[in-house]
């Protein structure tokens, strides 16, 4: 699975998936996220999808993954996080992702979007 993260500025992250994502793949550009001392000062973070083939990834990874993320949201700054992706059943692990960072109460706001024009017009509000 190819990803990259990109530091579109000193706030602002995009991590961009290409071919086949897994979920061992998501936790790895998760821990590159966190583990770059540049991630302390992002408050916006862009995760697209959009040229994603095809994915290996089941509801169990997706609450580990917020679990993680709520951890992380306890010492880096609050954020707004955009999920872009067209594909149907990748959006319901999305909006799973969503809920269940709601449900712990994170001070992170997250969005699901099909556009990275419309995310990106999101993440610029206040």
């Amino acid at each position: 699975m190819p990803y990259m993260l990109i530091w579109e500025s000193p706030n602002t992250m995009r991590c961009h998936f290409s071919g086949d994502v897994d979920a061992a793949g998501l936790n790895k550009a998760t821990n590159d996220f966190y583990n770059d001392e540049r991630s302390e000062h992002v408050t916006k973070v862009l995760w697209d999808f959009s040229a994603m083939k095809h994915f290996e990834v089941e509801n169990d990874h997706v609450t580990e993954i917020a679990f993680t993320d709520y951890v992380a949201s306890g010492y880096l700054k609050p954020m707004k996080a955009a999920f872009i992706t067209t594909d149907p059943q990748f959006s319901e692990l999305a909006k799973h992702y969503i809920a269940e960072m709601e449900q712990l109460e994170s001070s992170w706001t997250n969005r699901l979007f099909t556009s990275i024009e419309d995310a990106r017009i999101w993440i610029a509000s206040p």
